[in-house]
């Protein structure tokens, strides 16, 4: 034991700090020569560690614990490449975990060694999983893709998880079985309230027990039959309800069976009430049931984590007011971080897109006037140009909320979602959503009025008048040139333009299948009335002559007949009215209607050469010859869209009357006899 004594003596005296005769400038030097440094990179193999037992790292350490990046190797094969703080795993890492004929890749944010926050999970069998972690187990928003069907996964669950289960509301896409669910989840089983829609166009809405429909229920078929009543699963009528079908007709008693197989019926039959007695707005989207979208899940408590998701990033627990100064240091933060990810090169995209959106986030980077106490013209104009950059990057918290809303959208109304029934529900979301984007807007700028009704702000230059009275006139909303230099603002005149460009297809579509019936009707009218010339055809809607505008084309020396001039009458504002279909709010749909009214003033004006007063009786057959001509296949999802989104005090005044006589036209080229 001599040769070990010596050997501890000889270390011991290598960490002593040295005595030095000379200056003090040679100890010091002595003393940093034997001192190990702080940071450092080293190997080493754990032999008693719990975790990291026979596993080797390679990376860096900070006094004595693995800190910074590193890789550690476990004799398994298991490996884990990433950031460690205080000798655990902490910030961004993959771990790859060798299984039989592949590998299980978990890739995200570490906290305290295990994944908590946004991640992700490549299984061996080719399911992925993306979204947020705690504790190493799915918790909170995530997306589930599983099977391969075709070219496609065979499901997709995105919803809510809690401790590695679904829990909470989400919405699972069946290809497979060729059906949707869309509602509430508990310990991976569908519970509560819920829809399901199916390929061949039923539509069950109703409580879910253990995956299960179950007590009373809706159910609607393709062929417009609605049964109200009791469940024991889907299609599966199970006790007291009504049948309702098609030709109005009613069945009320007990039934028992499969819809799809046959039922057993004991009921008493009911004859279809006369039509005139059923009140078209009594009915909810046309369906002859009170029932229809109140058994399935609020629009307001759908999505609520990617919400607190949102409020997170932000610094706001949902708790006590929030802190906009805490709120901007947060975008800060996340902007700066998209910055290095970009110059890092970590996305694949084309270089011009990536040098776009670093201009975006040079941008975004300064800090906009966010609390000077008083709402203006001018400064609603920078909250709402700073959020149209906002909207459009992941690496601003409103940018990512709005990616996940999107997401969560189409994954909802697209595919099998694609289905007319949902069109209720996607309006509800739609609005659910405007709200509370608008709350968490209201975090970083608290300036932006606080109540959902309409509110007058003025420019800088204009003092406020004393009697700044609640009641909004009717300019207020018109399209133009403001001459009192003051606006009326709302949360969806300020994120419909922002919003709905980015859902417009998915809600369209609905739209488009919703009206289908009522628009092929229309079109095939539209389509022979423009076999018509002009003179034909306004002569056939009963236009005044005055208003034909045909001598123009006389004197201008066109030598065609009067009956093969086409398509010459009112054509600015044909082209003006075709623009409805590439405007995707309905404050700009409006804006393209009023604009069209003005052409036909204009052209009006310029060829009787004087200011005229319209009467509806001259007008609207005008305004028909324009709806016409303009050949809008869609134009009643056109106005329906319009009539559900639009704002209530957007019905009166001017745009109201105008948007009116839009939806006659349409009724009457529906109704009215087709010349021969």
């Amino acid at each position: 034991t001599e040769w070990l004594i010596k050997l501890n003596s000889s270390i011991n005296n290598c960490y002593r700090p040295r005595k030095s005769t000379s200056t003090s400038g040679c100890s010091q030097v002595e003393m940093n020569r034997f001192n190990p440094p702080l940071v450092r990179q080293a190997q080493h193999k754990f032999t008693k560690h719990s975790t990291f037992k026979d596993a080797v790292y390679n990376g860096a350490w900070m006094k004595g614990k693995l800190h910074g990046f590193g890789e550690m190797k476990w004799p398994d094969g298991r490996r884990y490449i990433g950031k460690f703080k205080n000798g655990l795993q902490h910030g961004n890492g993959k771990y790859i975990v060798p299984k039989s004929d592949s590998e299980e890749i978990y890739e995200g944010c570490w906290k305290e060694g295990k994944m908590n926050g946004l991640g992700s999970v490549m299984y061996p069998n080719g399911d992925r999983y993306q979204g947020y972690f705690k504790d190493g187990q799915k918790f909170g928003h995530g997306v589930l893709r599983q099977g391969k069907h075709m070219s496609s996964v065979a499901s997709v669950y995105i919803g809510e998880w809690m401790a590695d289960k679904r829990n909470g509301y989400g919405v699972l896409d069946d290809v497979l079985r060729g059906e949707k669910y869309m509602g509430m989840w508990q310990d991976d089983q569908k519970h509560g309230g819920g829809i399901v829609v199916t390929l061949d166009g039923m539509y069950f809405e109703g409580n879910f027990v253990q995956g299960k429909l179950s007590g009373f229920g809706l159910m609607l078929t393709d062929d417009d039959s609605c049964y109200e009543g009791e469940f024991s699963g889907i299609t599966q009528l199970n006790g007291k309800g009504t049948l309702r079908l098609p030709n109005g007709d009613s069945l009320e008693g007990h039934f028992t069976g499969s819809w799809n197989v046959g039922i057993k019926v004991n009921a008493t039959f009911h004859k279809n009430l006369p039509p005139e007695t059923v009140k078209k707005a009594d009915l909810t989207y046309g369906i002859h049931s009170k029932t229809y979208g109140t058994l399935s899940v609020p629009a307001d408590r759908k999505w609520e984590d990617i919400f607190s998701h949102c409020k997170a990033m932000l610094g706001y627990t949902g708790e006590g007011k929030p802190d906009p100064a805490k709120a901007w240091q947060a975008v800060a933060v996340m902007i700066s971080s998209g910055k290095k990810s970009l110059s890092d090169q970590d996305y694949n995209c084309s270089l011009s897109k990536i040098r776009l959106m670093s201009c975006t986030l040079d941008e975004l980077e300064k800090i906009p006037p966010y609390s000077e106490g008083k709402m203006t013209v001018e400064y609603y104009h920078k909250i709402a140009s700073y959020l149209s950059k906002a909207f459009d990057t992941k690496f601003h918290p409103i940018g990512k909320l709005i990616d996940g809303l999107v997401e969560v959208f189409r994954a909802a109304y697209i595919g099998i979602g694609a289905h007319p029934r949902l069109l209720l529900h996607a309006v509800q979301e739609i609005k659910s959503y405007v709200k509370k984007v608008y709350r968490v807007i209201r975090i970083l700028f608290p300036d932006l009025p606080s109540s959902s009704k309409p509110v007058r702000i003025y420019s800088c230059n204009r003092v406020p008048p004393a009697e700044d009275s609640e009641l909004i006139s009717e300019q207020d909303f018109m399209v133009g040139d403001n001459p009192d230099e003051s606006e009326v603002v709302t949360p969806a005149r300020l994120l419909h333009p922002l919003l709905l460009p980015k859902i417009y297809p998915p809600l369209f579509d609905l739209y488009a299948l919703y009206n289908d019936k009522e628009d092929e009707k229309y079109w095939e009218r539209v389509w022979k009335l423009n076999r018509q010339g002009d003179m034909a055809l306004m002569a056939y809607l009963g236009i005044d002559q005055k208003f034909w505008l045909i001598e123009d084309k006389i004197f201008q020396g066109n030598r065609q007949k009067l009956s093969e001039i086409r398509d010459q009458c009112y054509a600015v504002a044909v082209d003006m009215l075709q623009q409805i279909s590439t405007a995707f709010s309905p404050c700009e749909k409006l804006a393209v209607i009023q604009r069209t009214f003005l052409e036909i003033t204009k052209a009006v004006q310029v060829t009787l050469d004087e200011d005229y007063i319209w009467c509806m009786d001259d007008l609207f057959p005008i305004f028909q010859y324009v709806v016409v001509r303009s050949k809008i296949r869609h134009l009643g999802a056109e106005i329906h869209l319009i009539d559900d989104l639009m704002e209530q005090h957007l019905e009166y005044g001017e745009l109201g009357i105008m948007f009116t006589t839009l939806k006659a036209c349409y009724f009457q080229i529906q109704h009215e006899k087709m010349p021969g």
